[in-house]
């Protein structure tokens, strides 16, 4: 079976599957409704990554962090290309 075809029936499989419609929706939701409630958790949670993790760029300009600062910003970063990958 070659890449095409692989990529054609996992396609048709995800267009068939009510989980992955179901699971698909929940996150459209969560990202562009704003009558949802978990929008707003999401969107605080992101702003305050966005912004902890502009103050750790302005701290490391002139101060030397501790380890535990650059894990917390590739945390950060792993949640932001999640949440791109959510929207795509």
């Amino acid at each position: 079976m070659s890449l095409k075809e692989s990529i054609l029936r996992f396609s048709y499989f995800l267009a068939s599957s009510k989980k992955y419609k179901s699971y698909k929706h929940r996150i459209w939701r969560i990202l562009n409704d704003p009558t949802c409630v978990e929008k707003r958790y999401f969107d605080f949670t992101m702003i305050f990554l966005v912004l902890s993790t502009i103050m750790i760029l302005i701290l490391e300009i002139k101060n030397h962090l501790p380890d535990w600062v650059y894990y917390y910003e590739g945390f950060a970063v792993a949640i932001f290309i999640v949440e791109w990958l959510g929207r795509l």
